[in-house]
Parts: structure tokens; C-alpha cells; sequence
């Protein structure tokens, strides 16, 4: 015979609990996450600041490539300069 009534137990099925449990599981991971996103240290600002650098270091070459051309450029208007003189 089945037993129905208040002492019988029902295996299947979520609990309220456990679905709780998992949401605040699941609250705590999403919030971890975004910090790790949106953080001074997460990946945005990582990139930004990865971004920056880029920048001055291509501005660096540039300002020595300018100063190499010039150097050149001296160079060959004081070769040609000797050469006209003598």
C-alpha cells in the first residue's frame, strides 16, 4: 500500500533552500566577476593602462627617429659644406 499523508518523503525535486543556496552562489560569482572586469587591477583597467603605455613608447620612437633624421641630415649638410670650401 502507498503511503500518503505527512510521513511520507518526496526525493524529487529542488528545495526552496537549495534554490536559495544557488542563488546566492551564483550572486557572489557574478559580483567577483565584475570586480575582476571593472577594478582598477581587473582587465579594463589593465588594458588602459596597457593602451597609455603604447602610446608614449610610439611617441618615443618617433621623437628618436626625428632626432636620428637630423642628425643625418646634419651630417651630410656639413659633408657637402667641406667639400664646397676646399
Amino acid at each position: 500500500m502507498n503511503k500518503v499523508g505527512p510521513n511520507k518523503k518526496s526525493e524529487s525535486g529542488v528545495t526552496l533552500i537549495a534554490l536559495l543556496v544557488m542563488i546566492i552562489i551564483l550572486v557572489i560569482l557574478s559580483a567577483v566577476t565584475i570586480q575582476g572586469i571593472t577594478g582598477k587591477e581587473g582587465i579594463i583597467g589593465t588594458s588602459a593602462d596597457a593602451a597609455e603605455q603604447h602610446k608614449i613608447k610610439a611617441y618615443e620612437e618617433r621623437i628618436e627617429q626625428n632626432v636620428r633624421a637630423t642628425i643625418v641630415a646634419e651630417g651630410v649638410l656639413r659633408k657637402n659644406s667641406n667639400t664646397t670650401e676646399t
